[in-house]
């Protein structure tokens, strides 16, 4: 089985349990709920059974889970022979293993939906069956009044959900809604959901999942349904397709019927009846083509023969052979900031500036030194700088003194438990809660992992709107990576709790402490929480 179930279990004691023995190479999420109203632990490791699995073989060995917590964890990769172990110190943690694969996909859309009744709450209901191997975005939505708690599973192709659940009994308040991502499902499996409630949609969307192939072969036809990838096609005969994308390599011997958009383009005698857009157009011998547009320089070698008009950004090159060039109005125009001032036949630079004699038709204006200097690092000044709106997309030297008028964080407002911000120059780092009716998620992706972002440390803040219950947030995720409980290294040694009817500020610094910015697992997440403010 490439994709899909592999197997669900919900624990009955402390004793390791397996999952599923593996029959080839997997590669496995597995979704831990944690269905009893108590602080548990729950281990995950891989072993070649779970009687005999040892402690270096736990991949998560005592993580915290709080009271109907749900965490999953991505991308185990398990060889034949091998079992998928599980472990809780108290019974009632569900454990179920989903195989994920790999590939591109193709969409296929909106599938299906259910609107949960008064005659369909509390039951369990098939919202889909996998027509084929399928990837499944499902989308919560609370549409009624109340309170509800909502449960979703898969079920194998014989109908048994077998403690399979995905999302079991997580509270989603009236108006909230809540996603689950990449859910794969194998051919003639179901997805099964539940609310305690009435008014509450599951609507799915499915995609295909489609392998990437590498390699030599002979293939007699290939049909998809979407986008295919191969290394290299080496044909004896003739392609023909309704359109060609990317870069051709080699002689293209008969005339171009269509448009050609693209980067270079070379060729010793072209015949285009399309439109050609390039980036480069070098010819050689005389060609024929439609309406062209080049963006970089190009090489023309013989006489260029135009019939109707040449428009262009600019004209380089020695102007003396032509005629009938006439400026905008009586000379050229004068624009001030892009502005348009007027038109000209003379410009005056006034004082402050240095113009050189006309040399080849061409002057050089200066600038006197001690104002500004631009290096490929940013800009370096040596006198005050006072900024009202400053946007900086490199590294700034400011030696005098600076004045910020205006400083900001951006804000992500939520209703509910998860906060999901987005690593972005338009994204935001603080997150703020409100109607808030369990833990508190933290859920940060986008961190770049390019080595341009090793030796970093990154902060990120949620501030609670308590009610009369305190709410915390212990659970930290960064591109896929989980944080939670005591993985999390909090102030004074203590697990940080929030208070009740007041606004709580719970702190997170990540701290690069290997250095590469390959894998966020590499941060060390230091908590602490700023809390009770209210008034007297």
């Amino acid at each position: 089985m490439a994709l899909g179930k592999l197997g669900s279990l919900v624990t009955t004691n402390a004793v390791p349990v397996g999952i599923f023995t593996a029959t080839e190479s997997q590669t496995v999420t597995v979704y831990v709920n944690n269905q009893t109203n108590s602080n548990v632990r729950y281990s995950i490791g891989v072993s070649t059974s779970a009687s005999t699995i040892q402690n270096n073989e736990y991949l998560r060995r005592n993580n915290y889970l709080a009271p109907l917590e749900v965490v999953e964890v991505e991308k185990l990769y398990i060889d034949p022979d091998q079992t998928l172990v599980a472990q809780s110190n108290v019974a009632g943690v569900s454990f179920a293993a989903i195989a994920v694969g790999s590939g591109e996909t193709t969409g296929y859309g909106k599938s299906d939906s259910v609107l949960v009744t008064d005659a369909t709450k509390g039951t369990n209901v098939v919202v889909s069956t996998a027509s084929t191997d399928l990837v499944y975005t499902i989308g919560i939505n609370n549409q009624g009044y109340d309170d509800g708690k909502v449960y979703v599973g898969v079920a194998d192709s014989s109908g048994d959900l077998d403690n399979g659940w995905i999302i079991f009994a997580q509270t989603l308040s009236p108006g909230a809604n809540f996603n689950i991502n990449d859910l794969y499902v194998a051919e003639q499996q179901q997805i099964i959901v539940k609310s305690s409630v009435k008014d509450i949609n599951f609507a799915t969307l499915s995609s295909i999942p489609i392998a990437a192939g590498s390699g030599p072969g002979n293939v007699v036809g290939i049909n998809t349904l979407g986008i295919s990838y191969f290394n290299e096609v080496y044909a004896t005969g003739v392609i023909t397709a309704t359109s060609f994308v990317g870069d051709i390599t080699g002689d293209v011997t008969g005339n171009v019927s269509g448009d050609v958009n693209g980067g270079t383009l070379v060729g010793t005698a072209l015949s285009v009846s399309g439109i050609v857009t390039a980036s480069q157009l070098n010819v050689s011998g005389v060609s024929t083509l439609g309406l062209t547009t080049v963006s970089t320089e190009s090489l023309l070698t013989n006489a260029v023969k135009v019939s109707g008009a040449v428009t262009a950004s600019s004209f380089v090159g020695d102007g003396s052979g032509l005629t009938g060039v006439v400026g905008s109005g009586s000379g050229i125009i004068v624009l001030d900031s892009g502005t348009p001032v007027g038109t000209a036949g003379t410009v005056n630079f006034g004082q402050g500036l240095s113009v050189s004699p006309v040399s080849g038709a061409a002057v050089t204006v200066t600038a006197p030194e001690g104002l500004f200097s631009n290096d490929s690092r940013g800009i370096s000044t040596t006198g005050d700088l006072s900024v009202g709106g400053l946007t900086v997309s490199g590294v700034s030297t400011l030696t005098g003194r600076t004045n910020l008028q205006g400083v900001s964080e951006g804000l992500e407002r939520v209703n509910g438990n998860i906060v999901n911000l987005t690593w972005s120059e338009t994204g935001s780092n603080v997150g703020y809660c409100t109607l808030v009716n369990g833990p508190v998620f933290l859920k940060v992706d986008g961190i770049p992992t390019d080595s341009s972002f090793d030796n970093k440390v990154i902060t990120f803040s949620v501030v609670i709107n308590q009610g009369n219950i305190a709410r915390a947030c212990q659970s930290v995720t960064l591109n896929g990576v989980t944080f939670s409980g005591s993985a999390i290294r909090w102030a004074g040694g203590t697990i940080a709790l929030g208070n009740t009817s007041c606004y709580d500020i719970f702190s997170f610094i990540g701290i690069n402490t290997v250095g590469s910015a390959s894998s966020t697992a590499n941060y060390e997440i230091l908590g602490s929480v700023n809390g009770d403010f209210r008034t007297y």
